[in-house]
């Protein structure tokens, strides 16, 4: 019957290639009689994965290009598992690496959203110290993340600006190749930004140590920069204080008006407590308190308006309590022209308060935690050159303090000295800047009598070991001992024999004198 078969099968395909013509009129149509063509049993088995696994060859089988089928919508299954997430930095860097193998043209909002996740795991509200954050530069993927939105940056919007410049403040990271399209966006909509982006902004600009009055603030190589940002920051606040802080005119009111009446002084309920105390603090860093003129700067509403939004809650309000303080702080010492109407824009209570809570309740939660990779190389070779003295994150201030609130990354108290390390990365190839804080607390330690050496890691981590003790040889002859003056001993107290042997015998009750009569004249210790 095989035979037949075949015979047969062989030659229904022989007659359906048979021209029209040598069929005969009357025949039934080929499909009524089931004889179909070859290209017609093909078709129809090309819809099955079975059809097709049997026909690739062996070494196509092996390949997999996906273990499971893809989602439908790909963007959104991918921001709720950044949702997901809980701030794991390990779990966010595996979802980053997972979209980009998935997607072909990876959407620039999701990378932006994923640095931001992983940044603010390392935020201002964290326990991950320095050397975390500087551990988390040196990942490859780190690195990817940062490549893909600098490849991308032609797609960068105006709403991605508060968020990546946030995240390179928390992560303590500052890309230069990113910060010209960035502080352009920040510019073009300047009277546009709502207080909340605002206090963002310029705080974070203000750590980062850019947009400052002082400079540098040019991006690039030397023979490449880009133009120059000086006095963003100032432009911030001053973008603040005139809308949300300086008196506005009423609705219908003429523009050229001056009567008091026509202007409303707003109440500063645009903001949050944090909002307020961020913008004060910027302007610390970036020491503008005088801007733009002593009767005008805005600082004493801002600090006035962080207590209001705060009220009975300033004990639990976190790093509203740490900037409060130390623009207080930071005031007494630096004496600006407007220092009066500062300290009169806190209450007395509030300051007390602030005072006796700084050291248990503030600053040991503020202050960062540990040490990082440079403050403990440069330990290692002031070891090495058994250097006396040198007392690493040690507190400074004035010599009647109370109690200090700045630290220095090195102290030499007998030459008048401070090691600070600059670890953030350059403005351009060989071009560094020293962040925000560290400028900040330069300004301060030259008022507590203390100079200041700022060793910048770009430099030193091109030098090696010997190089290294050669450099801080160097820099520690610059500054020689100081000659401590003699003080004068003190003469010791002779005090009264008789009444030392019996205090003596009163603090050891196994010890007593022997009473020999009524009144003694002689007392035997036993």
């Amino acid at each position: 019957m095989r035979p037949c078969v075949g015979a047969a099968m062989g030659s229904s395909f022989r007659s359906a290639r048979l021209p029209s013509a040598s069929r005969p009129s009357d025949a039934p149509p080929a499909a009524s009689r089931g004889i179909v063509s070859l290209a017609q049993v093909t078709s129809q088995s090309m819809t099955h994965k079975l059809y097709l696994d049997a026909l690739a060859p062996r070494a196509l089988r092996r390949v997999k290009v996906f273990e499971n089928l893809p989602p439908k919508d790909i963007v959104s299954y991918y921001h709720k598992k950044l949702d997901k997430a809980h701030s794991n930095p390990r779990t966010l860097i595996k979802i980053y690496r997972e979209y980009m193998k998935t997607v072909d043209h990876p959407q620039y909002a999701f990378l932006v959203r994923c640095f931001h996740h992983l940044a603010n795991t390392f935020g201002f509200n964290s326990f991950w110290s320095t050397r975390d954050k500087q551990l988390i530069h040196t990942i490859p993927s780190f690195k990817w993340l940062l490549f893909d939105l600098i490849e991308r940056r032609h797609k960068l919007r105006a709403k991605f600006a508060p968020r990546l410049l946030y995240s390179m403040a928390a992560v303590e990271y500052r890309c230069w190749q990113l910060m010209p399209a960035i502080l352009d966006l920040v510019e073009q909509h300047m009277s546009s930004w709502t207080l909340p982006a605002l206090s963002t902004m310029a705080l974070s600009l203000s750590l980062l140590g850019i947009g400052d009055t002082k400079g540098p603030n040019t991006f690039g190589p030397v023979s490449d920069l880009s133009r120059d940002y000086s006095g963003l920051v100032d432009r911030l606040v001053i973008e603040a204080a005139r809308r949300f802080v300086w008196p506005q005119l009423r609705e219908g009111a003429s523009p050229d008006s001056r009567e008091p009446s026509d202007y409303v002084l707003p109440d500063g309920g645009e903001g949050t407590a944090f909002d307020w105390a961020a913008l004060a603090f910027a302007v610390v860093i970036n020491g503008t308190y005088d801007s733009p003129t002593a009767e005008m700067t805005p600082l004493p509403y801002f600090l006035k308006y962080a207590v209001e939004q705060a009220g009975d809650d300033l004990d639990e309000s976190g790093w509203v309590q740490f900037f409060l303080y130390q623009t207080l702080y930071c005031c007494d010492v630096e004496k600006p022209k407007s220092e009066i109407a500062i300290k009169r824009a806190l209450p007395i209570e509030i300051q007390q308060r602030l005072h006796l809570r700084w050291l248990d309740k503030i600053v040991l939660h503020a202050q960062p935690q540990g040490s990082e990779k440079l403050q403990k190389d440069v330990d290692e070779a002031l070891r090495r050159l058994r250097v006396p003295g040198a007392l690493i994150n040690c507190s400074a201030g004035r010599p009647f303090d109370e109690q200090h609130c700045w630290f220095a990354g090195h102290l030499l108290k007998h030459k008048k000295l401070a090691l600070e390390y600059d670890y953030y990365q350059p403005l351009g190839p060989g071009r560094p800047k020293a962040s925000g804080w560290i400028a900040l607390k330069t300004r301060l330690m030259q008022h507590f009598g203390v100079n200041v050496v700022t060793i910048h890691r770009c430099h030193w981590d091109t030098l090696d070991e010997h190089q290294k003790d050669a450099q801080l040889t160097h820099i520690l002859s610059q500054f020689p001992d100081l000659e401590e003056p003699e003080v004068p001993k003190q003469p010791v107290y002779e005090e009264d024999l008789k009444y030392r042997m019996s205090r003596w015998a009163r603090k050891r009750p196994m010890v007593r004198p022997q009473v020999t009569g009524v009144f003694p004249d002689v007392s035997t210790i036993y």
